[in-house]
């Protein structure tokens, strides 16, 4: 059986960020593994042509805002499991995380499903689509509304 010792679990900040954080918190625990939460900022080409004081402190601002986002999520839920890490990064989400779970030779994956179709249904967002065809490792897609036991209802 494959260990897992790496995984990465790319976050949005949506409403669901929460219980995937939860979830691959606790996941990693019981695997004594690293967990790299990453959030990856969509500069699209037409953003990175622009080499203007306006463009570098939008980049900046985004940049600071999301580290504290994740600043205060790893804070709630990785008080006591000191194997957290996270990441930001810019460019296209898909080939931003598929990168950096190559760089770092993560054996897992793990990422949130989009929305609620239908009671027992749902459906993938293109990130989450993209990642799962693409990555060269396993990947876990995580619902946020199955009730789990022993997991905060949110």
């Amino acid at each position: 059986m494959m260990e897992i010792e790496r995984i990465v679990a790319p976050i949005n900040f949506s409403q669901y960020t929460d219980p995937l954080i939860e979830y691959t918190v606790r996941m990693t625990e019981e695997l004594s593994a690293a967990v790299y939460f990453i959030h990856v900022i969509d500069f699209s080409i037409k953003w990175a042509m622009i080499e203007s004081p306006q463009y570098k402190e939008l980049k900046k601002n985004l940049h600071d805002a999301a580290k504290a986002n994740i600043k205060s999520l790893l804070a709630n839920h990785c008080r006591y499991y000191h194997q957290c890490h996270s990441n930001i990064l810019f460019g296209e989400p898909v080939d931003q995380i598929l990168f950096f779970a190559k760089n770092i030779e993560a054996n897992m994956v793990i990422i949130g499903t989009h929305d609620f179709v239908r009671k027992t249904e749902y459906k993938l967002g293109t990130v989450a689509k993209r990642v799962l065809k693409k990555s060269s490792c396993p990947v876990l897609l995580f619902n946020p509304h199955k009730k789990r036991r022993g997991m905060t209802k949110y």
